[in-house]
């Protein structure tokens, strides 16, 4: 990786920051500039990215430009980014072994085999899935020193295309040496672990799933959020597969957007709660079990340790509400 001829690239094709690119143990990072930043700290021509309609469609482009070498506009760039041994930390290279320690329901597993696709080029996909960035013509883009700027949910972020332009914003104050950070949107751990292979323990956006299961409907995902709140949609199901005939009658005539929405009857209630806190109890204590097993794998022990401590958030407002 040759960080000087990848800056001077940037700076011949109109990419411009106020911050400066460090490394840290082989990552490489902006660090504020000495007097502290705010505001703007990126503008990128779109002539400069790698852009287009799909994330399967840039993965494609990027395999393209890569296969170039030196010959690809892009080279300095493409050298930036890691290799496939340095990719390993995302999930969708681990392996079975590894995999198996994960005791969260299957939804880590589950989620591999939703964003699998066999047919592209396997290091092209996994650079854009974990470099890529939304633009506001719906489209998808790799923005050169954009994809450096690490993640926290907290720090309010901001795009806009001006000119041909992308310029990107801060609304925290960063102090003079500090590393800046973006917020990549309202991720989930299980989002942030499989397209960039790393978990916020404290991630204030987290949302875990259980599947709850119902005699004769099978499996029933459930979100929980970080404060305790279970999905609304959930509880529409889950209200809806427990009524009995007369209260399956009593939601019909209501609009579709509305039916289930509130509790139907304190029967009904009653039992979608209970079952709630079995469920949530009982993915409770395998995140714990598995995080306890897993203390000597860091990601894996972080990452189920953030969701018992998100399950049981939601178990203890369930209890509540069965105990009021």
């Amino acid at each position: 990786m040759n960080t000087k001829a990848f800056l001077s690239w940037c700076s011949a094709q109109g990419i411009a920051s106020p911050l400066q690119l460090e490394g840290t143990d082989g990552l490489y990072r902006y660090m504020s500039t000495p007097d502290g930043i705010t505001g703007n700290v990126l503008k990128a021509p779109i002539k400069s990215c790698l852009t287009a309609d799909s994330p399967e469609a840039l993965t494609e482009i990027l395999s393209h430009e890569r296969s170039l070498g030196p010959k690809s506009k892009f080279a300095p760039y493409i050298d930036m980014l890691p290799t496939l041994d340095q990719l390993s930390s995302m999930p969708c290279f681990w392996d079975s072994n590894r995999l198996e320690r994960v005791t969260d329901g299957g939804q880590l597993e589950k989620k591999i085999l939703r964003d699998e696709r066999k047919e592209l080029d396997q290091w092209a996909l996994a650079c854009v899935s974990s470099r890529v960035n939304f633009l506001d013509d719906f489209s998808f883009s790799m923005t050169p020193l954009l994809d450096m700027l690490n993640h926290d949910e907290s720090v309010e972020t901001s795009a806009e295309i001006k000119d041909g332009e992308l310029y990107l914003n801060v609304g925290k104050n960063f102090a003079p040496g500090e590393e800046v950070f973006i917020s990549y949107g309202d991720l989930s751990n299980l989002e942030t672990l499989c397209d960039y292979g790393f978990v916020s323990p404290t991630n204030s956006r987290n949302a875990e799933t259980v599947d709850v299961r119902i005699i004769r409907r099978g499996e029933t995902p459930v979100t929980v959020f970080a404060d305790g709140s279970i999905s609304k949609d959930s509880l529409k199901v889950l209200r809806s597969y427990l009524s009995n005939q007369e209260e399956m009658d009593g939601e019909q005539d209501k609009p579709e957007i509305l039916a289930f929405s509130e509790p139907v009857s304190k029967r009904n209630e009653e039992e979608v709660l209970a079952l709630l806190s079995v469920s949530l109890d009982d993915a409770v204590d395998e995140a714990k079990f598995g995080a306890q097993n897993a203390a000597d794998d860091d990601v894996i022990a972080s990452y189920l340790t953030a969701r018992s401590q998100t399950l049981a958030t939601g178990l203890k407002l369930v209890e509540k509400k069965l105990e009021a």
